[in-house]
């Protein structure tokens, strides 16, 4: 029997949201449940941060996993990149826990500690919880880079140049974690080019990777669309519609000629193979950061671990406005362990305004 296939995008920390939805396809009850049999159920990852239920999303995916089993049915949850920031800086990765903590880990501590501010230092026995061997790092551990069904790829960000197998992608993934190899953050598939950060794709670079993996498209969340959006000739889809900051409950159905999309009573669908797009939104919400806090020359100290040997201050030499975004531009100075280095770059001032001190 062909089994029902479902998609939701990116969560970013709303169980409200995310359990509506599933009630809308009948996939759980009022009691939220399984109910539905013979389906699959894919998640595309970027369950947490940024949102008040982080942690109520990993351990209610985890239930209805274990629930639809009993239906002869499966819960697929792909490995987003927050998850993978989170992850690392469990297994002691102090870049990660820098890079998780301005991305939204800010706001799984706030749910962790039941606190309402969040500054850094956080205390290692927080980020020791996503440690692969520890309650939610265990269940984060097992997700997947990638899973193949019925002619599809559902990855987070998108799979390019890759000549491994996916099989081969899940093994890597589950060592380094089994392992606890925290130096491979950023290297090899968790670099910025890799399945859970890209971006950027070519149709003719999709095309070859389709064939590679002897499947029609890849689906993807990650990058946020203002709805549903076929691309590349119909080889990719992707699947991150805002649901966090739209506040707008979704899921997508997909058969064997239609990608579905499903929202409270409305359904509206596109055939599979052609480009198009299904808006859910007349218009980008505007970045919510609109007057920089701090100045040019300004010594802003950003991050800080709990035992003191790893910090991160940005010196700003510029403040850019771009058509969406105002960022600070300057030195990122870094002192890990005693050793000192700097690397120019640029961060959206709401990043640095919230969690940023001025030092001179």
């Amino acid at each position: 029997m062909t089994k029902q296939l479902y998609v939701i995008g990116d969560i970013h920390g709303r169980l409200d949201l995310l359990k509506q939805s599933l009630e809308i396809a009948g996939i759980i009850d009022k009691t939220s449940n399984w109910i539905k049999k013979d389906t699959v159920l894919v998640q595309l990852g970027d369950i947490i941060d940024r949102g008040p239920h982080s942690l109520k999303n990993i351990l209610f995916l985890a239930k209805l996993a274990k629930q639809a089993q009993q239906y002869n049915s499966s819960v697929e949850v792909m490995l987003g990149n927050h998850e993978l920031m989170a992850i690392f800086a469990g297994m002691g990765n102090n870049y990660a826990k820098f890079h998780w903590f301005f991305n939204g880990g800010d706001w799984v501590y706030k749910e962790w500690s039941d606190k309402k501010n969040c500054q850094s230092p956080v205390p290692e026995i927080f980020y020791n919880e996503f440690s692969p061997e520890r309650s939610y790092g265990q269940i984060i551990s097992q997700y997947k880079v990638a899973f193949k069904h019925s002619g599809n790829l559902f990855v987070h960000g998108g799979i390019i140049g890759e000549n491994r197998s996916i099989r081969q992608l899940n093994k890597i993934l589950h060592q380094t974690f089994a392992n606890k190899s925290k130096h491979l953050y950023e290297k090899d598939i968790f670099s910025r080019t890799g399945p859970f950060w890209i971006r950027n794709f070519s149709e003719q670079a999709l095309a070859e990777q389709c064939e590679e993996y002897d499947v029609k498209r890849q689906i993807v969340g990650h990058t946020p669309k203002m709805g549903l959006e076929i691309s590349q000739n119909g080889k990719l889809v992707y699947a991150d519609l805002g649901m966090n900051q739209n506040q707008m409950p979704f899921i997508i159905e997909i058969d064997n000629s239609h990608i579905k999309l499903k929202i409270n009573n409305d359904q509206k669908k596109l055939p599979l193979g052609e480009d198009g797009i299904m808006k859910v939104v007349s218009k980008e919400k505007n970045y919510p950061f609109t007057k920089p806090k701090y100045d040019i020359g300004d010594l802003i100290d950003l991050f800080i671990t709990e035992d003191g040997d790893f910090n991160v201050q940005l010196k700003i030499l510029n403040i850019i406005k771009d058509e969406k975004i105002i960022w600070y531009a300057g030195e990122f100075i870094f002192n890990d362990n005693g050793k000192r280095f700097v690397k120019v770059g640029k961060w959206p001032i709401g990043h640095v305004d919230k969690h940023g001190i001025k030092l001179s």
